[in-house]
C-alpha cells in the first residue's frame, strides 16, 4: 500500500505540472469475475503433525465469486492517442463448499472458505480514440499488467452460522499458496460523458488473459478475467474552449 501511495503521489505532482497538454487524474472501481478452472479434491490430505488422511466423502466444490477493484486512474491525450496508467487494489479470490457430515464431528463443521487473495495491481494501457463529439468519445484500448500480492485472508463460515478467520490460510484439506506474481495482457473500450469542460464519467468493459496461474494447488491452468470498471476523472491542462 506505501508504494501505491507513493507511485500514486509521484505521477499526480508530474501531471499537475503540465500545462499545455491535457491530462487527467480520478478514481476507478470495478467488478471483477475470474474464471478459474480448479482441479478438484485430491483423495488424502497431510495434517499439521504430518500424517495423511482420507478425505471424507461429500460433493466439495471450488466455486467462482464475484471481486471487486478500487484505485487511481492517470490519463495522457495526445490527439487521437491515449496513454493510461492504473493503480488499483484488487480482491482475486473464490469460495470452497463443503459436504462435510454434521452428525459426526461433535463440533461445528465447515461450510463455506471465503478465500481472497488481494493483490495491487500496476496497468499500463494505449488507447486510439475511435469517435469523438462534444459530449461523448470511444476509445478501445489494449494494455499489460503487472500485480503484486499484498495480503491473504481466509473466512470460514460454519455450520452454525458463526463464522471464523484462519490465520494460516488453510481450508479443511490443502494449503494455499498463491503466486506472489501475476502478468496478464487486456483489451478494453472506454465510453467517455464530458460531465462539463473539466469532468469525465468513464465506463470501461474489459477482459485480461493471465500470463501465470493464481494458484497451482488449485487450479489447472491460467484464468481469463471479465468485468467493467466505473471512473470519475478531473482533466488537467487547456481545454479546447481555452486555446
Amino acid at each position: 500500500m506505501k508504494k501505491i501511495i507513493l507511485i500514486s503521489l509521484v505521477l499526480i505532482v508530474i501531471l499537475t505540472q503540465a500545462q499545455n497538454t491535457k491530462f487527467a487524474i480520478g478514481i476507478i472501481n470495478g467488478i471483477d469475475y475470474y474464471n478459474y478452472s480448479f482441479w478438484g479434491f485430491p483423495d488424502t490430505y497431510t495434517t499439521a503433525d504430518g500424517r495423511t488422511k482420507l478425505i471424507p466423502e461429500g460433493n466439495h466444490k471450488f466455486n467462482n465469486v464475484i471481486n471487486f477493484s478500487i484505485g487511481l486512474k492517470f490519463e495522457y491525450n495526445l490527439k487521437n492517442i491515449l496513454i493510461g496508467v492504473n493503480i488499483m487494489n484488487l480482491s482475486k479470490g473464490y469460495k470452497i463448499e463443503y459436504d462435510m457430515p454434521k452428525d459426526v464431528y461433535n463440533s461445528p463443521v465447515y461450510e463455506i472458505s471465503y478465500l481472497k487473495f488481494n493483490y495491487n495491481d500496476f496497468g499500463l494501457n494505449i488507447g486510439y480514440t475511435f469517435f469523438q463529439d462534444k459530449k461523448m468519445s470511444i476509445v478501445p484500448s489494449v494494455g499489460f499488467t503487472y500485480s503484486i500480492l499484498s495480503n491473504t485472508n481466509n473466512i470460514i463460515k460454519l455450520s452454525n452460522g458463526s463464522f471464523t478467520k484462519d490465520e494460516n490460510y488453510t481450508d479443511v484439506f490443502v494449503q494455499h499458496t498463491p503466486e506472489k506474481n501475476l502478468y496478464s495482457i487486456n483489451g478494453a473500450v472506454s465510453f467517455k460523458l464530458a460531465l462539463g469542460t473539466r469532468i469525465k464519467l468513464i465506463l470501461t468493459p474489459y477482459f485480461a488473459q493471465y500470463l501465470n496461474q493464481l494458484e497451482k494447488q488449485a487450479m489447472d491452468k491460467n484464468p481469463m478475467a471479465y468485468g467493467a470498471r466505473l471512473s470519475v476523472v478531473y482533466c488537467f491542462g487547456k481545454s479546447k474552449k481555452e486555446e
